[in-house]
C-alpha cells in the first residue's frame, strides 16, 4: 500500500540556566509505504517505511508557560 502522512508537534521548553522559555515546532511529512505478508492469515508480518522530510523551529517566548493553543 502507498500513502502519505503528516506529523506536527508543538511544545514549550524552559531552560533553567538562562531562565528562558522556547517554543519548539517539529514538522514531518512524506510518503508511507507498507507491505503485509499473507494478510489473510491470523498472524502475519507487516513492513512499514516512511520516507520524508521535515523541520524543527525554535522561537523564544516572552512569557514562561505560555501556550498558544489553550
Amino acid at each position: 500500500m502507498i500513502g502519505g502522512y503528516g506529523l506536527r508537534l508543538v511544545f514549550g521548553q524552559s531552560i533553567s540556566d538562562t531562565n528562558s522559555f522556547y517554543n519548539v515546532d517539529f514538522k514531518h511529512a512524506g510518503l508511507w509505504l507498507t507491505y503485509t505478508n499473507s494478510p489473510h492469515k491470523l498472524v502475519c508480518m507487516f513492513y512499514s517505511l516512511m520516507i520524508g522530510w521535515g523541520s524543527i523551529d525554535f522561537s523564544r517566548s516572552d512569557s514562561i508557560g505560555a501556550n498558544e493553543f489553550y
